[in-house]
This record gives structure tokens, sequence and C-alpha cells, in this order.
């Protein structure tokens, strides 16, 4: 968690996906490598810190960018839902 060009600590993000559907689970294991890479690459990219509190994660935020991420990689309707399961923070100082 970065606040004005200073790291002020880390963010544990479980991210889950739930398929659409049973057919719907090898695709997605089989590009997870895939989004992984691109879910860490995300919200290294740009601030994950809510605006109004610099020591809260802002999830809606997080969850829209790694929604639009996994369209890029997974085909439409692959997954019904990405869910932020936990964020546990690590601040320094605290």
């Amino acid at each position: 968690m970065v606040v004005q060009n200073r790291l002020q600590g880390y963010a544990y993000i479980t991210v889950a996906l739930a398929p659409s559907g049973r057919d719907k689970v090898g695709a997605i294991r089989e590009k997870m490598p895939f989004l992984q890479d691109a879910f860490l690459r995300e919200v290294n990219k740009s601030s994950i810190v809510k605006a109004e509190d610099a020591k809260a994660v802002d999830a809606d935020s997080i969850k829209a960018r790694l929604t639009a991420r996994m369209n890029q990689i997974l085909p439409q309707g692959t997954v019904g839902e990405l869910k932020l399961q936990q964020i546990v923070l690590a601040l320094f100082n605290s």
C-alpha cells in the first residue's frame, strides 16, 4: 500500500472465482496461471488504497479492476462471480 510515494504496508488479498457452471471449472483451472499473473500486475499497477482512508483498501475498485482483467483472459460467462474472500492488512508502524 503506497501513500504519497511511500510504502505504508501490504494488503494480502484472497480472490475466489465462482464458475457459472460445472462445465466451466476446467477452463478456469487451465487459465489460472494467467489469471494470477494478471491480477498481481493489476494490483501493483496503481493504488489500491481508498482515497478517503489511506489505511484501507478500496475493495470495490479492486474488484472492478480484477473483473476487467479476468474478462480479458476468460470467455464471457465463464465466471459467475469474482469474490474478494479476504483482505488482510499489514501496515507499518500500526
